[in-house]
């Protein structure tokens, strides 16, 4: 650890690209702890235990060792010539999602480390520009465009802080978590907000603020602004509720400085809404030398192809006027040229939209095969559970067939003969009586069914009714009785 070396020890751990080494740790740390999330192999936080992973640990750690090299001027002058390194503290904010409440303290020291390089920037302007240290604001803001590789799925540059608040809220929300640990999660808001304000305030003008700050409270802050409000105003202490004030105090004075130069006819409010802005702005321009320029860009913005591609157009234009308000180093562009490539550079804007849009296939891909591998191995698993539901039923069918052969064995064993029929046994002696009255019974019963048959064959001859047979019956019999 580097809390324990002076500044002669650190001097000398900068001049062994110890600084560098730090970083590639930290590089690795992110790209461990975003990938294994995202591939399933970190366990969820279930609100007890943290996800038991040692990229943690090296994470946290070798933040602490950046944060006590930047806790003296020549570290933190060091550090900020190096834009690579602000880049890669930024992209650690990637792994927040991924941290439990009781590692908040991650995500806080990352917080602190960008908010202690704006601070001490505009503490040391002077100093650092006469040490040829670019600004740092500048620095920041480029990271946080350079960090959205990461973020393939997120056109968003401030897609990490969004990420952050979305978190913390969604836990304070939670009433079954602890008091310690709801005490994490408020410290990690108050720092975010803390960096947000110092960002901000960190702006040369009052434009720039403005820029950063539309662009913060669109992306970042509107949808959460009200749960924001109210989960804030529970906090234990009041540094949350300072912060997040002060982002609303701040905001304030620079739109009533904006709406002076309008004749105090705009206000915080109406620069949301887009036909306020528009028509402020045409009367603004109305009958000056920018009118016909102005009208030219609304034309042509009608002509953008209204494809899959409508959103990367415009995206486009936001980036390109976006570089001419926050550009506050004098690198304006030569407006008497009609090539702007000399200051804006096109190539990298669509290799990053290029490079975006492979990451997002590809993504998409790996999640395609992910899926169709688990639904093959689904399928396996049906197919062999059926498998073997077929092969005990088989068994069971052979068992019962040799039980059925078992049992026509034993039958033929007991026939006589060779022939093999078997003949029924005779009757016991004592039930031949039975048997012999039983034949004269049914002999009785056929012989009364045929009388009943004739009787009625002559009853439809004679076209008798069935009512008037026992009469005819009886005449017939007494008629043959009296016959000679």
């Amino acid at each position: 650890m580097l809390g324990t070396l002076t500044i002669t020890d650190i001097k000398g751990f900068a001049e062994c690209s110890g600084l560098q080494t730090l970083m590639a740790v930290l590089e690795s740390c992110i790209k461990g702890i975003v990938h294994s999330s995202e591939a399933g192999k970190l366990p969820t936080y279930d609100g007890k235990t943290s996800p038991a992973s040692p990229w943690y640990k090296v994470c946290y750690n070798t933040l602490l060792c950046v944060r006590k090299f930047c806790d003296n001027s020549f570290g933190m002058t060091h550090l900020l010539r190096h834009p690579k390194v602000v880049s890669t503290i930024v992209e650690s904010l990637n792994i927040v999602p991924f941290l439990a409440p009781n590692e908040y303290a991650v995500g806080s020291c990352i917080f602190e480390i960008m908010s202690s390089f704006l601070f001490y920037y505009k503490s040391k302007t002077q100093e650092l520009e006469r040490n040829k240290v670019e600004n740092v604001n500048t620095i920041v803001l480029r990271a946080f465009s350079t960090s959205r590789n990461l973020q393939a799925d997120s056109s968003n540059r401030f897609f990490p802080i969004k990420n952050t608040l979305d978190k913390t809220c969604s836990l304070l929300n939670r009433p079954e978590l602890g008091d310690e640990l709801r005490v994490k999660v408020y410290e990690l808001t108050r720092d975010c907000l803390l960096f947000i304000n110092t960002l901000i305030d960190s702006c040369d003008d009052v434009d720039h603020r403005m820029a950063v700050r539309t662009e913060l409270w669109s992306l970042v802050l509107k949808d959460r602004w009200k749960v924001l409000e109210s989960t804030l105003s529970k906090a234990p202490d009041g540094s949350c509720r300072t912060q997040f004030d002060i982002f609303q105090d701040k905001g304030d004075q620079d739109a009533s400085e904006i709406s002076e130069r309008f004749d105090g006819c705009l206000s915080n409010t109406e620069m949301n809404d887009p036909r306020f802005c528009f028509d402020l702005l045409w009367r603004s321009l109305e009958g000056t030398e920018a009118d016909w320029f102005f009208k030219s860009i609304l034309q042509h913005l009608l002509y953008v192809p209204f494809n899959n591609y409508q959103k990367d157009y415009f995206k486009l234009f936001e980036e390109l006027i976006s570089q001419l308000v926050l550009t506050k180093d004098g690198t304006y562009p030569d407006f008497r040229s009609r090539d702007l490539r000399t200051f804006f550079d096109f190539d990298a804007i669509k290799r990053e939209m290029v490079t975006m849009e492979e990451q997002e296939r590809e993504r998409l891909q790996a999640k395609l095969q992910e899926k169709i591998k688990l639904e093959e191995c689904d399928r396996e698993a049906t197919l062999q559970a059926l498998r073997d539901k077929a092969a005990n039923l088989e068994a069971q069918l052979e068992e019962a067939r040799s039980r059925l052969r078992e049992i026509q064995a034993g039958a033929a064993a007991t026939g006589t003969g060779a022939t093999g029929t078997a003949v029924p046994p005779p009757p016991p002696d004592r039930l031949r009586p039975r048997l012999v009255a039983l034949r004269l019974r049914h002999h009785r019963l056929r012989r009364l069914l045929r009388r009943r048959h004739h009787h009625l064959a002559a009853a439809r001859h004679l076209r008798l009714r069935p009512r008037h047979l026992p009469a005819v019956v009886r005449h017939l019999r007494l008629r043959r009785r009296h016959l000679p």
